[in-house]
């Protein structure tokens, strides 16, 4: 099985997942609704597509990465400003054990 990081939530660890299922035609969003069964995933369910389509959802505010050193540096995640690691680290983990086993 498996592991993500304490600081997902179920629905975050339910999506990736989905769309990482090895299993071509299980992963999420491979049906015949496509996209349509990812934007159904409990990952988005507090999401208003009609708003987002419309421009009119504000991106959410992560404090935790200080994006631009964190994108333009060369400096390893761990010297950075944070404290802990960023999420996109978290997430790049993650998705690594994930094929880990694969050949």
């Amino acid at each position: 099985m498996e592991e993500f990081p304490d600081s997902f939530t179920p629905e975050t660890c339910g999506i990736l997942k989905g769309l990482f299922d090895t299993r071509t035609r299980m992963r999420l969003g491979a049906s015949g609704s496509g996209a349509e069964e990812v934007k159904k995933s409990s990952f988005f369910m507090n999401l208003d597509w009609e708003a987002l389509s419309r421009k009119e959802v504000k991106p959410p505010k992560n404090n935790r990465v200080n994006t631009h050193k964190f994108l333009f540096t060369t400096e390893p995640a761990s010297t950075l400003d944070s404290p802990e690691e960023p999420l996109s680290v978290e997430i790049q983990k993650a998705v690594q054990d994930v094929y880990k086993n694969l050949k």
